[in-house]
């Protein structure tokens, strides 16, 4: 009996230190990754607008998409980082390009490499 009770202690105890040291891991911020959670502010919560910047090719044939420009930035963006990917249809290496939002501009962001504008897919943003 005193082994039963000395080895559910010591269960017992092992368990309350992995559940504590498992809390205090670390924290996630908007500056740095780690272990943890939180919720971290957008500079803008009523969305973006983006639309295709093309230029015809005549190695292609046809038009390419060579840069997304992005409009209606919450001004509490201004000077953050902004990222653009055009993803690709047929699944081949995306277009992407980054920049500084600018404020009361449109953001015109110059993706590489130039895709044809027909394999041009869903744009993915991130301000931050």
């Amino acid at each position: 009996m005193k082994r039963v009770l000395l080895a559910v202690l010591f269960g017992t105890l092992v368990y309350t230190i992995a559940l504590a040291s498992a809390a205090t891991i670390g924290t996630v911020t908007d500056s740095g990754v780690g272990a943890g959670n939180t919720v971290v502010a957008s500079c803008d919560t009523d969305g973006v607008n983006t639309a295709y910047t093309t230029a015809y090719s005549s190695s292609t044939p046809g038009y390419n998409v060579t840069a997304v420009s992005v409009t209606s930035i919450n001004t509490a963006c201004n000077g953050k980082a902004i990222s653009v990917t055009v993803a690709k249809t047929d699944g081949s290496t995306p277009a992407s390009g980054t920049g500084s939002v600018a404020s009361g501009a449109a953001n015109n962001i110059a993706v590489t490499p130039a895709i044809p504008a027909a394999n041009a897919g869903q744009v993915y943003l991130v301000i931050g």
